[in-house]
């Protein structure tokens, strides 16, 4: 018997899974099978009664297409950058035309005035942060071991501080948080986080030997994890182009 009009409901829009549209929904089932709303096959793989004409199967096939389409140019975008990011380092964020850091003055723990230029040959993590920020507080324990394992000739941790009061009042702070390995470094005036646009707290930048911004992280990570390192050592392990950069600040 064929199913006759009002007999069903019609054919319900993509199920929401977690809050959102699940655009694959209907490609994650085992077997290829589709899950609910059925419009094709049904469960057992067996053509159900409810027919569909060859010009909205086409669509529906084409929908599928386009919605696979961005998770495949991703996946290869990612795969092509080279630096492992799982875990936490999944929000780190590959910059594809890599420029200068900017050559704003920082104070560290004697006063004396030093620049970013000055750590050239280096790899090196700027992470800017305050005593004020909780989530910052909370990964600076992480960044001072993955200081302590991996600091020295070929990397080091800028810690740039974002207090107002200064490196009087931070460098007791990073005693009490045991914090040993990481030396003070002090952006008073917030001349430097303005520099690179920092749009929040805890905010760091990975520059390559040369002292080209070639990637960043935009929120709090734990930074003692093997991936972490991962990342570190696949920069280190980057031989120093000899090209000329250009002069310019970073954009965007």
């Amino acid at each position: 018997m064929r199913l006759r009009s009002g007999d069903v409901l019609g054919v319900e829009s993509t199920v929401k899974i977690n809050g959102g549209i699940y655009a694959l929904h209907n490609f994650r089932r085992s077997g290829g099978i589709a899950s609910a709303p059925h419009g094709i096959v049904a469960h057992n793989g067996v053509p159900g009664e409810l027919e569909l004409s060859k010009g909205r199967y086409l669509f529906l096939a084409f929908v599928a297409v386009m919605a696979m389409f961005p998770v495949l140019v991703l996946q290869t975008a990612l795969a092509d950058k080279g630096p492992p990011r799982t875990g936490w380092m999944e929000q780190f964020t590959v910059i594809d035309n890599p420029l200068p850091a900017p050559q704003v003055p920082l104070l560290n723990g004697a006063g004396t005035q030093i620049f970013l230029s000055d750590f050239k040959g280096k790899v090196v993590l700027v992470n800017f942060w305050a005593t004020w920020c909780a989530p910052c507080v909370r990964e600076m324990p992480g960044i001072d071991k993955l200081q302590a394992k991996l600091g020295g000739k070929d990397f080091t941790v800028v810690a740039v501080n974002e207090d107002r009061g200064g490196g009087a009042s931070v460098k007791p702070f990073l005693e009490k948080l045991g914090t040993t390995n990481l030396a003070l470094y002090v952006d008073s005036k917030m001349a430097m986080m303005r520099a690179f646009k920092v749009r929040g707290l805890p905010t760091s930048f990975l520059l390559d030997r040369e002292g080209r911004i070639v990637g960043k992280l935009e929120s709090i990570a734990e930074w003692d994890t093997p991936e972490a390192e991962d990342l570190i050592r696949y920069y280190t392990k980057q031989t120093t182009s000899a090209q000329t950069l250009p002069k310019t600040a970073i954009s965007g």
